[in-house]
């Protein structure tokens, strides 16, 4: 489900193209804000030793993996808190080197935004997710099943709206 996830967080950036267009975001705000939502789509999955990002950065999905179980507390309330509180101790570094704190906000909402889109997708699953870790309720409303046909067409009906909105830039 990793393409899908990614492009969950493309086709949200995407929704902000008219924006960037009336002057709200620069390019490098919306450039940003897009990285962080495809990079923020696939961290939850640093949960499992198979998934394309503990693939990319395989000491870290290595260590996260064996220490919890996948859809476990990284999917949750409590994953999204913990999440947002490293990316601010993070983002303090590339401030202090940078001295633009705005850039570092956007970087920031963009992958805390796909982190949690990354979650109400998995939501969407016949999985679900344990949204109130460390109860052991599943939330998931059962739509998709992981890699089956419906999440490809719903995909595939993301990248055209996706490819539609670019299209939309130049006319």
């Amino acid at each position: 489900m990793s393409k899908t996830h990614v492009v969950i967080g493309v086709a949200y950036g995407a929704g902000l193209i008219p924006a960037v267009q009336r002057g709200d975001y620069s390019i490098e705000q919306f450039g940003l804000v897009l990285l962080g939502l495809a990079i923020g789509s696939l961290l939850p999955d640093l949960d499992h030793p198979q998934s394309t990002i503990s693939r990319s950065i395989p000491i870290v999905g290595g260590l996260i993996s064996s220490l919890t179980r996948h859809r476990g507390i990284l999917h949750s309330i409590l994953g999204v808190i913990l999440f947002y509180l490293v990316t601010a101790i993070l983002m303090i570094p590339i401030v202090a080197m940078t001295h633009n704190i705005q850039l570092s906000r956007y970087a920031a909402a963009g992958l805390l935004l796909g982190y949690v889109l990354h979650i109400v997708a998995d939501m969407l699953t016949k999985g679900g997710v344990r949204l109130f870790y460390p109860l052991k309720w599943n939330i998931g409303i059962g739509i998709f099943k992981t890699g089956g046909l419906l999440e490809f067409g719903f995909r595939v009906a993301l990248m055209v709206w996706i490819v539609l909105q670019v299209i939309g830039l130049f006319t």
